[in-house]
């Protein structure tokens, strides 16, 4: 019924402990791809022992990102339903139980996720994300109201029919990101299908792993096109589809995230990426915006623009009251 696809790209520190949370299951209908994108340490060598088990396969390939490794696991999947579990992170038990149930219980969704813990590595501490309005319910949720609602790309499997009605060449994850690529993917494919989230913790997140681009400030400042290629794939996406769901008002979430994400790069100091983000958009997206509002972005006084910003976030959270959260 499952496969999990495991990208894997030198991970010797934590592969075994990921695919160890795999063969654990208590539903056992399943098989394991991991696509080792060019590992040079001990990675590969750790997983042999795991290879007598007829479910796990191994795919091998040069180092093309984990965007095509993914790629790659969802075009050699055996079964229509796939997880996608990044090899520094683990599911709990019965994960795959309680996604099954929910399959049950909305078979015309296209992603179903769950909540996870978030597990620092390095202090031991730990922290449940689950949004205390789902938890312990299965529901299908509205994104597009807020993008936290969307879980962790590590607590979610697809419908792979679905996913391929969305992207015919099976290349959903864009090809070359280091970031947002999981975003990219997602987002485009719920604006066609629901998503479904569980209101239980059944995936780890484990952060303060060597070598993640998360939480890196001087990795992620040199990879601000690949957020603008999120910001204008999904946008064309959007645009040539914009009839296909008029529950989603995507004017108002992608005013929503970019004024965000100007909030973030003001704060961290970034304003040369600011200006690279700002300049790069496709034309369409600046135009939901008023001009003055750019110019603001663009001006020298950060201090009216930022008190712009939350000004704008305080009308975001009344008019969140009054969408709905489900869809």
């Amino acid at each position: 019924m499952f496969t999990i696809v495991i990208p894997m790209f030198n991970a010797e520190r934590t592969i075994e402990r990921t695919l160890v949370s795999v063969l654990t299951q208590s539903f056992s209908l399943f098989e394991v791809i991991v696509v080792n994108d060019g590992s040079s340490d001990n990675s590969l060598n750790l997983l042999e022992k795991y290879l007598i088990d007829p479910r796990v396969k191994i795919i091998n390939q040069g180092n093309k990102g984990v965007s095509v490794a993914r790629n790659c696991g969802v075009k050699n999947a055996k079964y229509n339903y796939i997880a996608f579990l990044d090899s520094d992170d683990e599911i709990l038990p019965y994960f795959l139980l309680e996604i099954k149930n929910a399959i049950e219980l909305f078979p015309e969704a296209g992603i179903y996720g769950c909540s996870s813990t978030h597990r620092n590595l390095i202090n031991g501490n730990s922290s449940d994300g689950t949004i205390n309005i789902f938890r312990d319910k299965i529901l299908s949720v509205n994104i597009f109201n807020d993008l936290a609602y969307l879980p962790h790309s590590s607590a979610i499997v697809i419908n792979r029919s679905k996913y391929y009605e969305v992207f015919p060449d099976g290349n959903g994850f864009p090809v070359g990101m280091k970031v947002c690529e999981d975003w990219s993917c997602y987002l485009r494919f719920a604006y066609k299908f629901k998503i479904i989230y569980i209101g239980i913790p059944l995936a780890i997140r484990n952060n303060g792993v060597v070598g993640q681009i998360t939480g890196n400030k001087k990795i992620r400042s040199q990879v601000i096109y690949d957020i603008i290629n999120f910001y204008n794939t999904c946008f064309r996406f959007w645009f040539e589809n914009e009839n296909e769901n008029e529950n989603i008002d995507i004017n108002r979430f992608l005013k929503h995230q970019l004024r965000a994400r100007i909030l973030y790069l003001m704060n961290e100091g970034e304003f040369e990426s600011l200006f690279l983000l700002i300049n790069n958009l496709d034309s369409r997206i600046l135009s939901l915006m008023q001009k003055f509002e750019i110019k603001l972005y663009l001006g020298n006084n950060k201090y009216f623009a930022i008190l712009f910003i939350y000004f704008t976030k305080i009308l975001w959270r009344i008019e969140k009251i009054c969408i709905p959260k489900y869809r």
